[in-house]
This record gives C-alpha cells, sequence and structure tokens, in this order.
C-alpha cells in the first residue's frame, strides 16, 4: 500500500472517530464473564464452557489485545495442543493433538460465520489464515478433537470457527497502529441500530513488512553451514458489511458480505525435498489469494421453545502460488506460477426445539457444492521459455447433501443433580463417497455446584481432496480412496469457583485408513509413488488449563502432553511439541493501567518432520518465548496498547516438513503500538 493511501485512511479513521466518549472500563474481563460467554461451535444451541460436549478454546478481541497477537496464528499458537507454523506457500499449516505430517494441511474444518470455506483442491481453509484480521472479527472458536457430527468431512483433527464483527449499539471503533518490523495497521466497525433495523461494517488494513526470519541451511556446492533470511511480509485488507432487519419480534433477515485479499512474500519454500538445501539463501515462496463471500438467511421463532433458520451462501476464492528454482542447485531450474479459483455456493436449514429442564433437540438439512475453476501451472524456464499446463484436477466438482441430529437430554440419576446425555449424528452423501455417518455420545455429571465430569466419544472422518484423488507431477492420484476415520474418546473434569476455573481432560484417537503416499522403491519417469489408503495410527494426551483472579492479579495457563504414531510403521510423529506449556500472569495497578506477561515452552524432538512419512532425523531445540503487553487507559474510551514479542530474543523454531535444519523460524524480538478510540452515542 502506498504513502498516499496510508494517510486517507489514517485521515478517514481520526474524522469517523470524532463523536464523544462514553464511560467504559476498558479493562473489564472478570473470570465470571468468561465463564458465561455463550460458545457456538459446539452445538446448534449456545453453551458455556461448562456446559460444551467439546474440548473448545475461545478468543475475542479483548483477549487478543491482551496477548498482543496481530494475527490468528500467532494466537492459536498459544492454545492447548495446538499449534500453528508457517507452510510453504502458505501462511499457516494447523495441527491439534498430534499427526504432524506431510499431510498438515488436512483435517480441520475452517468457518466464516457457520459457512465452510475449506477448499476443494487441498481440502484446507488455512493457506490464507492470516488474511482473516483480528479487528474484523468478533470471537473465533477452536475444537480440539473431532467434530464430522456437526460440520461433516474435514472437521477430522478440529474445528477453526471465524465469526465476523456482529451487530451492536450505534458506535465506532477505532484503531490504529505500528511497530517493528514494518508493522503497519488500521481498523474501522461501525455499528448502527435504531428502530428495526441493524447495520454494521468494519474495514481492516494490516501489513507486516520484513521479519527476517533468519533460517539456517546447508550449502549445496561447498557443504558448509550458512545462513539465509525470509521476508515473510503479510499485506491483508477485509471488508465486512451486515444488516439484519428486525421484520417482528418472532423473525429476522439477515444479509452479509466479506471480502479479503492477502500478498505475501518470502514465505517457507521447498526446504530439502529436492535432496538438500537446493534453494540455499533464497529458499521462499510466494503466495496472493482473495476470498468474496455473501450470505443471506432468516431466524423465525415460533414460540421460546421452537425456532427455525435457514441461510444460502455464495463464495469464490482465487490464489496464486510462486516458487523460483531457477538459481536453485537442481536438475528442476525454473520459475513455476500456479494459479487456481474455485466457487462454492450451499445452503442450511436448522429446526430447534427447547424442553422442559434444558433437554433440547436440533436437526436440519444441508447442501453444498464445490467447482476447482481453474488450476493452472506456469514453468519459465531459464532462457525464458515458458509453458502452461492444466493440473488433473481442473473443472472437478463435488457435492454432499447432509441430514443431521444434535441434543442433550436432561436425566436425574444421582440425587437432584441433573445429569445430561449429549447424541449427535451427522449422514452426508457426496458424488464419490456415499454415505458417510460421523456420531457422537456424551455424558456431563455435576459432582457438586462447582465440579463437573464428562465423557465424550465421536467419530469422525476426512473424504480425499482433489490433490490426492488426480495426483500431481511427482505423485500419482488415486480415485479409488475411501474417507479416513478417526474414532475418539475423551474423560473430563471440569471445577469453577469464584476465583478459579481448572480443566483436566484426557484423550485417546483411532485413526484409520489414512491416506499417505506409498513411495516406490525407485522413482518411475519422474513418480515417487501413489495415494493410497494405508496406515493406522493412534494419539493420546493430557491437557491441563487453569484461570484465577484475585485482587490486581490474573493466571491463565495450559499445558499438555501429546505423544502421537503410526502404528504400522512403528514411528513417532516427533515433529508435533510432545510437552507444551502457555502460563500467562496479569496486573492491574489501577483502573487505568494493565501488565500482561506471557511465557511458552515448547519441547521438541525434532526439527522437522520430512514429506511423504519417512523417519525424521533433524534434532530440534526447544522453543521459549516471553511476550510482554502493557495497556494504558488516559481518559475514557481511549486505549494504548505496547507489545513487545520475544523479550530475550531468543532464537527460536518451530515445527516444520520437509526436513528443515531447525525448523520454521519464530520471529525475533519485535514491538508494536496501538491506539484504540470507542466513541458511541
Amino acid at each position: 500500500m502506498s504513502h498516499t493511501r496510508w494517510n486517507r485512511i489514517f485521515l478517514v479513521t481520526l474524522i469517523l472517530a470524532a463523536p464523544s466518549a462514553r464511560a467504559e472500563d476498558l479493562f473489564d474481563l472478570s473470570l465470571e464473564s468468561l465463564m458465561n460467554i455463550n460458545i457456538t461451535s459446539t452445538s446448534y444451541f449456545d453453551q458455556t464452557l461448562l456446559e460444551s460436549a467439546s474440548s473448545v478454546s475461545y478468543g475475542d478481541q479483548e483477549r487478543w489485545d491482551e496477548l498482543g497477537t496481530r494475527n490468528l496464528g500467532e494466537w492459536l499458537n498459544t492454545l492447548p495442543s495446538t499449534v500453528a507454523t508457517p507452510g510453504y506457500g502458505k501462511t499457516r499449516v494447523i495441527a491439534i493433538r498430534g499427526y504432524y505430517n506431510y499431510s498438515i494441511d488436512t483435517g480441520v474444518a475452517t468457518l466464516l460465520d457457520d459457512v465452510p470455506i475449506n477448499t476443494l483442491r487441498y481440502g484446507t481453509g488455512s493457506q490464507s489464515i492470516d488474511g482473516f484480521d483480528l479487528t474484523a472479527l468478533e470471537s473465533v472458536e477452536v475444537i480440539r478433537g473431532p467434530a464430522s457430527s456437526l460440520y461433516g468431512s474435514d472437521a477430522f483433527h478440529g474445528v477453526l470457527s471465524m465469526n465476523t464483527a456482529q451487530h451492536g449499539d450505534t458506535g465506532i471503533t477505532t484503531r490504529l497502529g505500528a511497530g517493528s518490523e514494518d508493522e503497519q495497521a488500521a481498523s474501522l466497525v461501525g455499528r448502527f441500530h435504531e428502530d428495526r433495523h441493524h447495520l454494521t461494517a468494519a474495514l481492516a488494513y494490516r501489513n507486516i513488512g520484513d521479519q527476517d526470519l533468519e533460517y539456517p541451511y546447508q550449502d549445496p556446492v561447498s557443504g558448509e553451514p550458512e545462513t539465509g533470511h525470509r521476508r515473510n511480509s503479510l499485506e491483508s485488507q477485509n471488508l465486512v458489511l451486515k444488516y439484519q432487519l428486525d421484520a417482528s419480534a418472532q423473525t429476522q433477515y439477515r444479509l452479509s458480505g466479506y471480502l479479503m485479499t492477502l500478498d505475501s512474500d518470502q514465505l517457507l519454500g521447498v526446504g530439502r525435498r529436492l535432496g538438500g538445501d537446493a534453494m540455499a539463501d533464497q529458499d521462499w515462496s510466494d503466495y496472493q489469494s482473495q476470498l468474496a463471500l455473501v450470505k443471506a438467511g432468516f431466524e423465525h421463532h415460533y414460540n421460546p421453545d421452537f425456532s427455525s433458520s435457514a441461510f444460502v451462501y455464495y463464495w469464490q476464492t482465487e490464489d496464486e502460488g510462486s516458487v523460483d528454482l531457477r538459481e536453485a542447485v537442481t536438475p528442476f531450474a525454473f520459475y513455476q506460477e500456479t494459479r487456481t479459483e474455485e466457487h462454492h455456493w450451499g445452503m442450511k436449514a436448522v429446526n430447534r426445539h427447547q424442553f422442559s429442564q434444558g433437554s433440547n433437540l436440533a436437526y436440519g438439512y444441508a447442501y453444498h457444492q464445490a467447482k476447482n475453476d481453474r488450476f493452472t501451472v506456469t514453468r519459465t524456464q531459464i532462457n525464458g521459455a515458458s509453458s502452461t499446463s492444466d493440473a488433473p484436477e481442473q473443472g472437478a466438482k463435488d457435492d454432499n447433501h447432509s441430514v443431521f441430529v444434535d441434543g442433550r437430554y436432561n436425566v436425574q440419576l444421582f440425587g437432584a443433580r441433573d445429569s445430561t446425555l449429549v447424541y449427535g449424528t451427522r449422514l452426508d452423501h457426496y458424488k464419490y463417497f456415499n454415505w458417510q455417518n460421523s456420531p457422537r455420545l456424551g455424558w456431563i455429571q455435576p459432582l457438586d455446584h462447582q465440579y463437573v465430569a464428562k465423557l465424550m466419544l465421536g467419530r469422525s472422518y476426512r473424504k480425499p481432496n482433489t490433490f490426492e484423488m488426480y495426483g500431481s507431477s511427482s505423485v500419482l492420484g488415486n480415485m479409488d480412496l475411501e474417507p479416513e476415520t478417526l474414532d475418539s474418546v475423551e474423560l473430563v473434569l471440569q471445577h469453577a469457583g469464584e476465583q478459579l476455573f481448572t480443566s483436566v481432560t484426557l484423550f485417546k484417537n483411532w485413526w484409520h485408513d489414512s491416506i499417505r503416499v506409498e513411495s516406490y522403491e525407485a522413482p518411475v519417469n519422474g513418480i515417487i509413488g501413489q495415494y493410497k489408503n494405508t496406515d493406522d495410527n493412534e494419539s493420546w494426551g493430557l491437557e491441563l488449563e487453569a484461570m484465577g483472579e484475585w485482587e490486581h492479579w490474573r493466571l491463565d495457563a495450559n499445558a499438555s502432553h501429546i505423544l502421537s504414531k503410526n502404528v504400522d510403521l512403528g514411528l513417532d510423529y516427533e515433529a508435533f511439541p510432545d510437552w507444551m506449556l502457555n502460563l500467562g500472569v496479569g496486573y492491574r495497578w489501577s483502573p487505568q493501567w494493565d501488565l500482561y506477561l506471557l511465557g511458552r515452552y515448547q519441547h521438541r524432538r525434532t526439527a522437522s518432520e520430512p514429506e511423504y512419512g519417512a523417519e525424521p532425523h533433524l534434532e530440534g531445540d526447544d522453543f521459549f518465548r516471553t511476550d510482554l503487553t502493557l495497556a494504558w487507559s488516559p481518559v475514557p474510551n481511549l486505549i494504548t496498547r505496547l507489545a513487545i514479542r520475544n523479550l530475550f530474543d531468543r532464537e527460536n523454531y518451530m515445527p516444520s516438513y520437509s526436513d528443515r535444519l531447525g525448523g520454521a523460524p519464530d520471529n525475533g524480538i519485535n514491538g508494536s503500538l496501538s491506539l484504540e478510540w470507542r466513541p458511541a452515542r
């Protein structure tokens, strides 16, 4: 973005922020309010953390500000059993509860306002996840564990559910930010409410420039250790428009639109997959994308206990990735550019019934259709000769019909305390895979007025994406692939007191018919193997969470111990940290000042996971990072925040694949300063 455009955004922001301020405690976020936050992703009925029958993490603007996070990936890395690391030709890859491997992109359903936005070609929605600006979002929820009973395919290891800015009282929130790494940010969220009309608009711009991520490599000619640098720059724009008409006390009509653009440069390159560090000090790739989405729907309440809702949606995405191998020490000396386009549309209708004593039932129907409109690969040789070819899956289509049931039934088995039976299932019919069934069953048992125990069982599946079905220039596809399945069991004990919330979770997963590349003994005409349903995998883990507040102090912490392995091959997924700890301490010494310190630790057994399931062999150093945020509110509704990330400038690496020395480098010390203004009338 040019300086002229930046100055215009700055000027418009100040003009729109002109109305007078309202009195409000900008640091007011009590433990009680956290326990009563509505979780919307774990059921078709709003729930609290104690009521939820899934392991779920919740984040909103207050939490992101407290942590000093700049994008979704940074926040995801503070959650239990979750890592979101940079990837080749994409901003992030997300792994939940182990299984960090060559197919890391797949298995996490990505939703935007309940609309599934996983792509058909790769089966992921995370390739541009850092382009969804936090200031344009109301909240984000992450389900850790299978959730196909709610969301069908892709909700295999977990769910990432993003909710855009919601309607509210008339007013404007303005933010400006700048910092090291050429960071610039500006956003405006305006809300209008009068009589029966609600209008919300959000506009966000963010640029993170040269992050100067230093990485080690072995010189492919001399064999000597060397150091390279990546910009890993990210520039994004977000626009949200939402309108709601309250036609009556019982009926609301809604219309919304979303636009996101992302331009990222010098992300991770191909690594060592070409046999050593062939790209040397230019191990980079670039990625640009655009997502446009529109959604329309209604909700009608027949009475306080019965309602119906439905919505239709359409979205399309275009992206472009490139990698330059012309200077690489490899027989593949060319510049490659990949362009893709997809469009999706669908609908969803749900009936909800509330019964006595907290029992409820939801059921409905969903339809989704997708098409790969374009998938072209252009290669330019050193001599300038260029050729463009269509990928095999260009023009591929898919559609699915789904029916689902979700409910809970309250019974009294132990005295006066209500036990809750949670049940649900979803039937999905796909063009190539017939019917898939994904049930779940849970039991929630209050032990007294502060303790609750939960037992949850579930089955999920993931259908093959078109990349696996059609293959590529080096790997054969397989049109006879079957969906993967994942069975899981979780046991949870939670405690909620006046000043402390704690949670202990034990889980075990069984992953069957995993889709992986079965390598040939020797390449055949450049083909190294074929996608097949092959191995069984398992994982188990322990998760601990705690939140507390005492006078001026507050604490939030989570720890996890995860082990995952390929049972058939006898190999552990060592790239996923087996021990993870996040410890945050906050102190508010006056209504105007707030300080927060976050420490993160990961025990890393290996630097990276090689492609196609080979045994890892590169050692990795432990990850330790400290972030600090300081917030000051000199007058009501004006707040300034200082964030310093990696306070001690430690050289850290995150998990990666394709045999990267060290792994994927994390940021060095960096800081940012932001101003927020919340006037209203």
